[in-house]
């Protein structure tokens, strides 16, 4: 029979007890090991959903409580006919590069609406610039992104394409 495991959840490095270490051997080991378990289990890890794939020209990928206004937004741009999709993602780390670059590559832009600078928006950036625009859709005054604020950043999108 093993050894009790006494778990301790910090910011902390721990030793194969679960007690912090200041070892510099056991914290290698573990980030080692902690990127490791991470690296083989990306596809676990990284949570999605797509709505109306592959039928925008402008792909709202959104996270956390903006993807319900993102969501609401789609029913909105249906019902004007507007060409759009939404990237859910459930997961952020680790980034879901490959479903991103997957959606880059088929629309004119990705808008990310997200409640603070841009930040990911600036991560989407540097694994889809290649293949579109993105877009940063940041809100920072303490209010939801409505989904009407996201249709109407869309209208925009989708006016500057078709007068391209």
């Amino acid at each position: 029979m093993g050894a009790l495991c006494h778990p301790h959840v910090t910011g902390l490095i721990h030793d194969e007890t679960g007690f912090p270490t200041n070892d510099p051997k056991k914290s290698e080991q573990f980030l080692y090991e902690l990127h490791d378990k991470v690296v083989h289990h990306r596809d676990e890890l990284c949570l999605y959903d797509i709505k109306n794939e592959g039928r925008g020209r402008v792909c709202i990928l959104a996270y956390g409580s903006c993807a319900r206004s993102a969501r609401a937004a789609l029913r909105l741009a249906e019902q004007e006919g507007l060409p759009v999709e939404v990237l859910h993602l459930y997961t952020l780390f680790p980034l879901p590069v490959e479903i991103v670059q997957k959606v880059a590559r088929r629309v004119e832009f990705m808008l990310i609406p997200e409640l603070n600078l841009g930040q990911y928006a600036r991560e989407v950036r540097k694994m889809a610039e290649n293949w579109t625009t993105v877009v940063s859709m940041g809100k920072v005054d303490g209010t939801l992104i409505a989904p009407q604020e996201i249709l109407e950043r869309v209208e925009e999108l989708v006016g500057k394409y078709e007068s391209i």
